[in-house]
């Protein structure tokens, strides 16, 4: 990874705005405000609209797929207990700005991590995402197909040789006792079980992409489906292992009214470790690249923490 969320353009507030009265007449005079960074895209606020605006030309090359993506997306979880994100205004490149661009009507709620955990209703949550993660994973995947969307090789195997190429740098930011922890996985000494069926998969199920009410803590809707595509159904359940309390991915699974493969619990076991060490390695480079963001590593190295605590191949 070099450069990770690089951008290869400038923007700032007075562009936006140049940007925005020139495509959208009725926005003519709107102040752009900076709601946030992430690796791909930079998003501002707009009278009641929210822009994402990409950071660099890949981004923007993936954004008509994303769109028609988006659309399947939202027909098929309609009606669901989680809300779905609609794209309502392209925008075109222009001399401000020299990518497509998207604008959408905010959804209601702050990510799940956003507020105390105390104040999270995670069974409300838990048996939210079962239900919809049920309904995504049951789609015919042909239109998804036919409209782009990546085919991933998530099998265990390929997690674990992910890892193995990194397994020094991981090692290097553990602490002592989560090193030690680790070291069988690392040394690549456990065995990996058999991969699993494809489904599709929204790959990138974490806490900063489940939207919840701040006042009552309970989910208002899913976000983020710029990864989906055709996968291991584990996938989406990799964050429900590490990233909440103790039993959270149970009371998920109670509400997954999906058909479930026999291995599918020991494949949500391993890659959920082998991702929370994996991913403790991007976050440092990461924020090597961006020393303006705040730093995550207090929180995936807690992720790590819960993964090995609560694995049963690492027992």
């Amino acid at each position: 990874m070099t450069d990770p969320g690089r951008a290869d353009r400038p923007l700032d507030a007075a562009r936006v705005r140049r940007v925005l009265s020139a495509q959208f007449p009725d926005l003519a005079g709107a102040e752009p405000v900076f709601a946030g960074s992430g690796w791909d895209n930079d998003v501002y606020r707009a009278a009641g609209w929210m822009f994402r605006f990409p950071r660099r030309k890949e981004v923007a090359d993936l954004f008509d797929r994303e769109c028609r993506v988006q659309e399947l997306v939202a027909a098929r979880l309609a009606g669901g207990p989680l809300a779905v994100q609609r794209y309502k205004r392209m925008g075109t490149p222009g001399p401000d700005f020299p990518y497509p661009f998207l604008g959408y009507e905010p959804l209601a709620g702050v990510a799940a991590d956003a507020i105390p955990a105390p104040r999270l209703d995670e069974d409300a949550l838990a048996e939210a995402l079962g239900r919809t993660l049920a309904r995504l994973h049951t789609a015919d995947p042909q239109p998804y197909q036919a409209a782009g969307v990546p085919t991933y090789d998530e099998s265990p195997a390929v997690w674990a040789a992910g890892l193995a190429k990194r397994a020094d740098a991981v090692a290097s930011l553990l602490p002592d006792d989560l090193r030690d922890r680790a070291g069988g996985l690392l040394r690549g000494e456990l065995e990996a079980p058999p991969p699993g069926p494809s489904v599709v998969a929204h790959a990138d199920v974490c806490p900063d992409h489940l939207l919840v009410d701040p006042e009552t803590g309970r989910p208002t809707a899913i976000i983020d489906f710029g990864d989906l595509g055709l996968a291991d159904p584990a996938v989406d359940f990799l964050a429900c292992h590490h990233a909440f309390s103790s039993g959270f991915l149970e009371r998920v699974l109670a509400a997954y009214d999906a058909p479930r493969d026999a291995g599918l619990e020991a494949r949500i076991d391993f890659c959920s470790v082998v991702g929370a060490l994996s991913w403790v390695d991007d976050c440092a480079r990461i924020e090597a690249a961006r020393p303006d963001r705040p730093t995550d590593m207090p929180k995936h190295l807690r992720w790590v923490r819960n993964a090995l605590e609560r694995s049963r191949i690492m027992a």
